[in-house]
């Protein structure tokens, strides 16, 4: 028998859990709607039983309140919810201000000086990356709940630069690109290193918030939910900052405190519910604001340049140096102040449900962030960051496929899984990403359970 690859096996999985397991299935709140869950059984005194006794007892509310949902989902009183996200990447070609792509990761130096010739500089990065996320997330009443999230990463990035030059900048610049190192070094402009890997994990940025369903029908609902970002990601070393071409260093953070706000909404089609137990259909919106507060940065140090290599060639020659490699000495090692664009989003998915357990979603993803404002420096220096991805404003569209179950449910283990496959398919001044693969597993834990008075409330409705 040919054997399986664990991407293989991910996808099987969930698929033969939903249609060998029983229908007695409970909700998630990833892909899924609401649930149908086994009656609550008599305790039979046997080893286990107290945990089967809580886990039913829960269910057997939730069943009996109808929770469904995507986008609006959310804990209901009295659970707890604990889920870990593993998402790996690969970075693309960058596409630059007209959706075009770059043919590279980063930016290519391409340096035309007219009548000295040109040279180019291709810095040929590569690498990955893999984000960890720990989610927990509690339901303090039916409508309201609160979460936490804690993310985490690791990189592993490497440049390999190639170097060209033709006509008399060959002369000035060198061929080989020691040569040109040599130079730029002369220039004020040190030679870029070329590997940058996490010491394991690393923090990104915190965020924590709460959710309020305001409305729930059978067939709608609308949820608001309010988010804080804390600044707990470490910012690059501006001296190894990959916005420069100063080596292969990433942001784990956004440096400052922030804002979030969404307004989402989930539509169930009204299917009859003997066909429901069989298919269900979901339309999902939703959207998103934030807005990061200012923060501080340090500007790399950049030596004073020596243009007295150049001055044979006349002031033409002189020019055309100075503008691309500008005298930024006085602003070395300098504090400035970065003032974060606004970011804007919008989601639409669609999601069907096969057998109450087996969940296939497909949503679309439109991310605009707005340029940034950068604050402290001189001229050259101000010039210099503005005209990088760092604070350039960019668009992204993503499609996104997953495939979740909670069959694990039917066998009083409360469990969900899930695995997504994000398409970057489209975007402007951004780096998209590559093979971009997460999996998915959240644990739901009942800590404060519905009395009898609640669960009779809800059997009679």
């Amino acid at each position: 028998m040919k054997n399986l690859s664990w991407i293989q096996i991910s996808v099987l999985l969930p698929v033969l859990l939903a249609f060998f397991g029983p229908q007695a299935l409970a909700q998630q709140t990833g892909f899924a709607p609401m649930t149908e869950v086994p009656k609550q059984t008599k305790a039979s005194g046997k080893p286990g039983n107290w945990w089967t006794r809580r886990f039913q007892a829960e269910m057997d509310y939730l069943d009996r309140t109808d929770y469904w949902g995507n986008a609006t989902s959310q804990l209901p009183k009295g659970l707890l919810g604990i889920k870990y996200d593993c998402n790996f990447v690969k970075g693309g070609d960058q596409w630059d201000m007209k959706g075009h792509s770059m043919g590279g990761v980063l930016p290519i130096i391409d340096g035309d000086f007219g009548s000295m010739g040109a040279i180019r500089l291709d810095p040929r990065a590569s690498g990955g990356a893999v984000f960890h996320s720990l989610q927990v997330s509690y339901g303090i009443t039916d409508a309201w709940d609160v979460y936490i999230k804690i993310p985490f990463m690791h990189l592993n990035v490497n440049l390999d630069p190639v170097y060209e030059s033709r006509g008399v900048a060959s002369a000035l610049f060198g061929t080989t690109l020691e040569d040109f190192y040599r130079t730029i070094e002369k220039f004020g402009r040190p030679r870029p290193q070329k590997h940058y890997e996490t010491n394991g994990v690393e923090m990104s940025d915190i965020d924590f918030g709460a959710s309020w369903q305001y409305y729930r029908s059978r067939y709608f609902a609308g949820s608001l939910t309010g988010r804080i970002y804390a600044p707990t990601g470490r910012l690059a070393n501006p001296d190894r900052m990959i916005y420069l071409l100063l080596g292969p260093e990433l942001d784990a953070g956004k440096g400052g405190w922030g804002l979030g706000f969404s307004a989402a909404f989930d539509l169930r089609m009204p299917i009859p519910r003997r066909i429901m137990r069989y298919i269900s259909i979901l339309f999902s919106g939703e959207a998103d604001f934030q807005q990061r507060f200012p923060y501080h940065r340090h500007f790399p140090h950049f030596t004073k340049p020596d243009y007295s290599s150049i001055a044979r060639y006349g002031p033409q020659a002189m020019a055309g140096i100075q503008s691309f490699f500008p005298d930024v000495s006085e602003d070395a090692g300098r504090e400035y102040t970065v003032y974060p664009g606004s970011i804007f989003g919008l989601m639409a998915s669609t999601q069907i449900t096969l057998f109450r357990g087996l969940d296939i979603g497909i949503e679309y993803d439109y991310i605009a962030v707005m340029p940034s404002i950068v604050k402290g420096l001189h001229a050259a220096a101000d010039q210099m960051i503005s005209n990088t991805l760092f604070s350039g404003g960019s668009t992204e569209h993503h499609l996104q496929f997953g495939l979740s179950t909670s069959a694990l449910m039917a066998l009083s283990i409360p469990v969900t899984l899930r695995v997504k496959y994000d398409w970057m398919f489209g975007g402007t001044n951004t780096l998209p990403l590559v093979d971009n693969w997460a999996f998915g597993v959240e644990v739901y834990i009942p800590i404060d359970l519905p009395d009898e008075e609640a669960l009779k409330k809800a059997r009679a409705n």
